[in-house]
């Protein structure tokens, strides 16, 4: 069995233990609020997993979990959802509205924190490069989300959004590198085995 990885939460200071207790307290946490994505089955993806040299799977289908059906069209908002709710429950609804938040994405994890946001009406602002996806540009904004669109990579996205947090004392909302979302992530996971307790490998 895997060893639980103990970190720290960058936003509090305090101890965390990403283990299974987390993903759980993380579906806990989101609970109600997002959709259950259903579990679709391919015959001829196995297939041709199998033809390509891939394993041979126990029943002959493929599964494929439909979170592209999730709200904001990804995963992302698992962890997002996650990450905010956390950020509710220890500052207080009042202090993260009155500090609102920021984040750097290309698209799906903006699209996320601004829907999460949205949910506690809390200001959210998203650094994107201007090159992203016009239509997840447009969805961020129909979130309620204010876009700084910036020329070049993520890493000047990010370069603005630290910028920002400094000068202004938004919270930051990291888009990948933080517990909450990391395990409201894997509640998918707990989702999945729910819907197929027999499922071997994910």
């Amino acid at each position: 069995a895997a060893l639980p990885l103990p970190t720290r939460d960058a936003l509090t200071g305090g101890a965390f233990t990403m283990d299974l207790k987390a993903v759980k307290a993380a579906a806990a946490r989101t609970a109600g609020r997002l959709h259950v994505t259903p579990l679709l089955s391919s015959i001829g993806a196995a297939e041709a997993l199998r033809r390509s040299g891939g394993p041979l799977l126990g029943d002959g289908r493929v599964r494929l979990k439909s979170e592209h059906l999730q709200r904001t069209g990804s995963y992302k908002v698992r962890g997002m959802l996650s990450r905010v709710t956390h950020m509710v429950e220890h500052f207080g609804e009042d202090e993260v509205r009155r500090r609102g938040l920021i984040t750097f994405s290309a698209g799906n994890a903006a699209a996320a924190y601004a829907w999460a946001g949205r949910v506690y009406g809390i200001p959210v602002e998203v650094v994107m490069p201007a090159k992203a996806v016009p239509a997840k540009i447009a969805a961020c904004k129909a979130y309620g989300a204010t876009v700084h669109l910036v020329e070049g990579h993520m890493g000047t996205a990010g370069e603005l959004k630290n910028k920002l947090v400094t000068e202004r004392g938004l919270i930051d909302a990291h888009p990948f590198d933080d517990p909450f979302v990391i395990a409201g992530h894997g509640s998918m996971g707990i989702e999945i085995l729910e819907q197929i307790p027999e499922a071997d490998v994910v």
